[in-house]
């Protein structure tokens, strides 16, 4: 059969199609065709017609498994020889490419789409602290969007960070969603086992995957269920981090579901865009360059922020800090630094009993910080490649059994270092491209350059060791703007230039013209110590696991 032949029964087919998506199946087909020429089945194939006729876009698939048997008949007709059940497998995943949508949605509101013919994913979060996260994708004209609710506008990159922008070849649920879980190997700390199940009665290949935590336990993070015979996904079952399983209300930790539950659809269309998510229609897409290009095209800004991690480089590495809060029951933060070696201590001025009176001295908080029980406590040692954060369920009550997560932190510390982030947090940012730089801003303070990105404006001066000694956000009506100053500068012994002072201002009620404001002023002593001037077992992480529940997950 010559291919003009199977166009006239593509056109005699009684079904709603195009011509485009007709020729789309038929090439499809025919690659099918001269791709499995020599190939042995790997395993016996159900029913080629029952699988066809279970999906709802049956008339379609039947078009396409009609045409397949045309071929057929047409190669054996001109002396081919070809097995159907060697190549039925591989024809039933091709004439499924007719219906390109897969649609999941999870109990928390979570959604995603994917379009198995074009390439394109679009996703939304479940509600989240700030909002939700809205993304597209589009592997083919290598775009990628993000958007949350808390922002201004809609960021847009590269798909891909390489120059190469892979193929992209239509394909099925199975091999966007399944397949990979088939393979021996996903991932350094990742395994995946397959089971039969029973689900709602019906019989299911069930894939487990899971998680090898930073105590070398095996965590069961995901399940997915697969009907065996329409190699369709079903149903999806998945652990929440613990980032989003627990959320501060009031200033208490409230437990969210530690597993979402999500059942797969199959729709003829989908979104067309990041605002058919529901985005606001008046949000504008900024479109960031490669960082490459940003050097090129934008050297200046490349010079601060080199000059800024640099400056974070060079900082000394061994060191006391200690923070309050200037005023009765503020918080009070005790920080040490040995070289890769980062503790971190958090306080609450709430203890009658021994309660610290403001003002105060370096020497009289650091007297009281070793009276009290910290509300949580932060370590990552770098050379285990572990962080453990130590934290009471109700940050103000002492009687609740503590939480200690461990985490896995691949050579970085999972919370950072907290003077960095107060002082160079521009030259810590996502990249070169998210930074543009504003000439003549009214708030700049005398001598510093001015970097925006997003919704934040960087103040950097450039006399002083490149530090950000100002940070403004960009307020709208449904979220908290906040300002962060630093002041009061001084230098340590080694010449480092560092701030005293730093003032935070928390717009509640951005609605108004005289919004309420939440202020917090700090008080910042940094004292530079000698290997032996630490305290004694200060760096020992192990100790944080002691009468807690472990959370590394």
């Amino acid at each position: 059969m010559k291919p003009a032949d199977i166009e006239k029964l593509i056109k005699n087919v009684d079904i709603d199609t195009n011509a485009e998506r007709d020729r789309a199946v038929l090439a499809d087909v025919l690659q099918v065709l001269q791709d499995s020429k020599g190939k042995e089945a790997a395993v016996p194939q159900p029913n080629i017609w029952r699988i066809i006729m279970k999906r709802p876009v049956a008339k379609l698939v039947a078009a396409a498994a009609v045409i397949i048997i045309a071929v057929l008949v047409g190669i054996n007709q001109f002396g081919g020889s070809i097995d159907i059940a060697r190549i039925a497998l591989a024809d039933v995943e091709k004439a499924f490419l007719v219906q390109p949508w897969v649609h999941v949605k999870y109990d928390n509101g979570r959604e995603q789409w994917i379009n198995l013919r074009q390439g394109k994913t679009y996703f939304i979060s479940g509600k989240l602290d700030s909002g939700r996260i809205f993304r597209y994708s589009d592997r083919v004209r290598n775009i990628h969007q993000w958007y949350a609710s808390n922002r201004l506008t809609i960021r847009e990159n590269a798909y891909y960070n390489g120059a190469v922008v892979p193929a992209w070849h239509p394909r099925t649920a199975w091999n966007e969603i399944i397949a990979p879980l088939e393979k021996p190997n996903i991932g350094r700390y990742r395994s995946v086992e397959k089971h039969a199940d029973i689900l709602d009665g019906s019989e299911m290949a069930r894939f487990d995957v899971y998680f090898i935590d930073a105590l070398d336990q095996k965590i069961l993070v995901k399940q997915l269920w697969a009907d065996p015979e329409t190699r369709m996904p079903v149903r999806i079952r998945e652990k929440l981090h613990s980032n989003y399983r627990l959320r501060v209300v009031n200033g208490r930790f409230v437990q969210e579901a530690e597993y979402i539950t999500g059942n797969f659809d199959f729709p003829e269309t989908g979104p067309v865009d990041i605002y058919d998510l529901g985005v606001p229609k008046n949000v504008e897409i900024v479109k960031k360059a490669p960082a490459q290009t940003v050097e090129e095209s934008e050297p200046q800004v490349s010079k601060i922020i080199q000059a800024g991690k640099e400056a974070s480089r060079q900082f000394p590495r061994q060191y006391r800090m200690i923070a309050w809060e200037d005023k009765p029951d503020g918080k009070v933060t005790v920080t040490y630094r040995n070289n890769a070696l980062l503790q971190r201590s958090n306080y609450f001025n709430t203890d009658d009993t021994n309660y610290l009176h403001m003002p105060a001295t370096t020497e009289q908080v650091l007297a009281w910080t070793k009276t009290q029980e910290p509300k949580s406590v932060y370590f990552s040692n770098g050379d285990t490649k572990k962080d453990y954060n130590r934290y009471t369920p109700n940050l103000r009550d002492h009687t609740k059994q503590p939480i200690t997560k461990v985490i896995r932190n691949l050579g970085y510390p999972y919370f950072g270092d907290n003077l960095k982030d107060q002082l160079w947090l521009y030259a810590m940012w996502r990249g070169l491209d998210d930074f543009e730089i504003i000439s003549d801003h009214p708030k700049a303070p005398p001598g510093c350059v001015t970097l925006l990105s997003g919704r934040f404006h960087f103040f950097v001066d450039t006399e002083k060791d490149y530090i950000c000694i100002k940070r403004i956000r960009t307020q709208n009506k449904d979220d908290r703007g906040r300002d962060f100053w630093l002041s009061d500068f001084a230098q340590l012994p080694t010449g480092h230039w560092y701030a005293k002072r730093a003032h935070l201002i928390a717009h509640l009620n951005t609605e108004r013209e005289h919004s309420n404001r939440d202020e917090e002023h700090w008080v910042i002593d940094i004292q530079l110590l000698e290997e032996d001037e630490f305290p004694p077992d200060i760096f020992n992480g192990e100790k944080l696991l002691e009468g807690a529940k472990l959370e590394t997950y």
